[in-house]
């Protein structure tokens, strides 16, 4: 007599786990990576210092210009149309 056997497929929820388990630990040590890195070049810090800006937007600018006769640059526009327009937003750094 001959014998049937029946082929089953294997178990797939070792092989989800297992690709899981990789994706875990590579996303683990990339972070770790990253992070060392990060501290190493920033001195202990995990960023550089923030810019602290002034925001100031141009209809602000060109109402205190025309009631003051202040010469800034940045509220100014050249006939040319050089410089900031009303919808523009000027920006300032500034360092401490």
């Amino acid at each position: 007599m001959t014998e049937i056997t029946a082929i089953h497929d294997p178990d797939p929820k070792p092989l989800y786990m297992l690709l899981i388990f990789t994706i875990g630990i590579c996303s683990y040590f990339f972070f770790l990576g990253t992070a060392a890195v990060r501290l190493w070049f920033y001195k202990g810090a995990l960023g550089p210092e923030p810019e602290k800006f002034i925001v100031i937007r141009s209809e602000v600018l060109t109402s205190t210009d025309s009631s003051s006769s202040s010469s800034s640059p940045l509220s100014r526009t050249s006939k040319t149309g050089v410089g900031p327009s009303s919808t523009q937003t000027v920006c300032q750094a500034r360092r401490p």
